[in-house]
């Protein structure tokens, strides 16, 4: 019965924070890039994966243009 809950807890968070993510493509938002290449963070600590390499540690302003798996991806 525990395991049952957690698993219900966990499918329902996935989704929320999915949804979450879905609702933010189309929008511009602030992050900095990251030394691991091609990938930037949100002031929301959401995980992008950029269109085009940029150099670490650099505030930028990125279009969301959808969802990935785990995170958000970059428009150009």
């Amino acid at each position: 019965m525990r395991k049952e809950r957690q698993h219900v807890l966990r499918d329902l968070a996935e989704a929320k924070n999915r949804s979450f993510r879905e609702r933010i493509a189309g929008h511009t938002l602030s992050a900095v890039t990251l030394h691991e290449p091609g990938t930037a963070l949100t002031g929301n600590y959401l995980k992008v994966a950029l269109a085009r390499e940029r150099e670490p540690n650099a505030i930028v302003g990125l279009r969301i243009g959808g969802v990935t798996r785990l995170g958000l991806a970059s428009r150009g």
